[in-house]
């Protein structure tokens, strides 16, 4: 594993190297802490196929289309302050701004709140599944009048356009899954801890 380290910080492109393992896989923390990679963020990946279990009647959030103001709230949001950032189902990388390519903005759709305080990233994902990939950084997602509202609209369209099986997707910080209410309707698996370190 060293060498592959190694091997991928050959490459200057490269400036982050890390791994995604389970929570309860002790053996393999273990191993990746001796490797000189270090823990950076624990997320349950929650998925439903009920978001409307989650609305209130509340109005949807508006659509961000603007290339700047979507920049603005991922620098905002992930890249100013450290955040990870989910670029995928499975995985999620430290927040930096060359992560966010020109083509991937244009193509994930923004939604913020009336008050202009809050916003999520909505992207299409396949592994086996259809996802809509949540990206929300904040523990209050239950909480949000409109936001699972959006959701809902979201995934119902997505579910018609694919005509398959579609889950939401959102990444989940223990803190994060402590707030949802007791019915939700979320698998939560064990959670994946994210391990790495910088050139």
């Amino acid at each position: 594993m060293e060498t592959v380290i190694d091997k991928a910080f050959s490459i200057p492109e490269i400036q982050w190297v890390g791994a995604n393992t389970q929570e309860h896989n002790t053996s393999a923390r273990r191993v990746l802490t001796k490797l000189g990679l270090t823990p950076t963020a624990t997320l349950h990946g929650a998925t439903t196929q009920h978001p409307e279990r989650l609305t209130n009647g509340s109005e949807r959030w508006s659509e961000i289309t603007d290339k700047t103001e979507k920049l603005r709230w991922l620098e905002k949001a992930y890249t100013s302050s450290g955040n990870v950032f989910p670029y995928e189902c499975y995985y999620p990388f430290p927040a930096t701004p060359s992560l966010f390519s020109e083509d991937d903005v244009a193509n994930w759709r923004f939604f913020q709140n009336a008050t202009e305080d809050r916003f999520f990233v909505a992207k299409k994902d396949q592994k086996k599944y259809h996802y809509v990939h949540l990206a929300y950084p904040w523990p209050d997602a239950a909480d949000q009048p409109g936001l699972w509202e959006t959701v809902t609209t979201l995934f119902e369209e997505q579910t018609k356009e694919t005509g398959d099986l579609t889950y939401v997707w959102l990444d989940l910080t223990k803190e994060m899954a402590r707030t949802l209410p007791s019915d939700h309707p979320f698998d939560l698996p064990s959670p994946w801890i994210l391990h790495g370190t910088y050139r």
